[in-house]
């Protein structure tokens, strides 16, 4: 009885942060609220401004067969900290959105993902020194972030300490081609040829192996990002 007590009230809880029509996502943010960005996961039809299953259905071939830790940074509402964690993985997401981990956390308790945890922390060349290393790290649309919000100088540091704590990452980022964005120019370095660019960045922070994983498009541009799955 006590438990389908704490279950309801924190259904209340997600659902109140992040079931906002996309009509109202710009108002909401401005509120305070979560951005409904991912699905939230367990949910069979769940809104969301960017489609994420596509993406994990090829991830997860890529994943270790055994026990294994996964870090997602900038992890939203959780979703591929979930689906690792579902995978076997003992999984970590690090969020700077105090909501948006409220949210992660309430669905962790729906979902009894006793194998997730989050950490609600802004990610910077101060901060990251302290993250753990993992089997495999996930750093997806949150580079160009960086980028934009400290300088490409700023966000190499991170990137560097990252990749230092790995042998096995998933990666995708805005990138210069993209239109109507607020980043575009802040990334004329990957100029002419992003995917080139991305590529070549990766095999700098000691990947051998990379791998272009498929084109998977936003809801910001018509132009689709690349996937990346590099190795050490």
């Amino acid at each position: 009885m006590l438990k389908s007590i704490v279950k309801s009230s924190v259904r209340s809880v997600y659902d109140t942060l992040t079931k906002i029509p996309n009509r109202l996502t710009i108002t909401a943010g401005k509120m305070g609220m979560v951005e409904p960005y991912q699905p939230v996961y367990g949910e069979e039809v769940s809104s969301s401004q960017r489609l994420c299953q596509d993406r994990w259905n090829i991830m997860k071939q890529y994943l270790p067969k055994s026990d294994f830790s996964f870090m997602d940074i900038g992890s939203q509402i959780g979703y591929f900290t979930f689906q690792a964690a579902a995978e076997g993985a003992v999984s970590f997401g690090v969020e700077r959105s105090k909501r948006a981990c409220q949210v992660a956390n309430a669905i962790k308790e729906l979902r009894n993902m006793e194998h997730a945890a989050f950490l609600n922390m802004g990610v910077d060349s101060f901060t990251v020194k302290g993250l753990p290393k993992v089997d495999v790290l996930c750093c997806m649309s949150i580079y160009h972030h960086w980028v934009r919000e400290s300088g490409f100088a700023e966000a190499d540091k991170i990137f560097t300490e990252l990749t230092a704590k790995t042998n096995a990452l998933f990666f995708d980022t805005g990138q210069s081609n993209e239109e109507n964005t607020d980043w575009t120019e802040s990334l004329e370095f990957m100029n002419p040829d992003p995917i080139a660019w991305i590529e070549n960045y990766l095999k700098e922070k000691q990947f051998t192996k990379v791998i272009q994983l498929g084109l998977f498009g936003t809801h910001l541009s018509h132009i689709p990002r690349m996937l990346f799955y590099a190795e050490k």
